[in-house]
């Protein structure tokens, strides 16, 4: 999907067209592609890192703002 996503610029798809065709896009395009892919799921992971680990700090965090309000 993501990988879909961001190809989807450097390619000669649709607008709105979900599906990209990878052997036309160029290699050096496609070593961008996977960069961003890796940096937006890196950032993802460590922004919901917290709500899952052992106590659950991000949630407790949340939670504490709440009861302040």
């Amino acid at each position: 999907l993501a990988a879909g996503t961001f190809a989807s610029g450097a390619s000669n798809a649709k607008q709105g067209e979900a599906t990209v065709d990878i052997a036309k896009v160029p290699s050096e395009v496609l070593a961008a592609v996977e960069a961003d892919t890796y940096w937006c799921l890196s950032r993802l992971l460590d922004t919901i890192q917290d709500n899952y680990t052992f106590a659950q700090p991000g949630i407790q965090r949340m939670v504490f703002r709440l009861k302040e309000i």
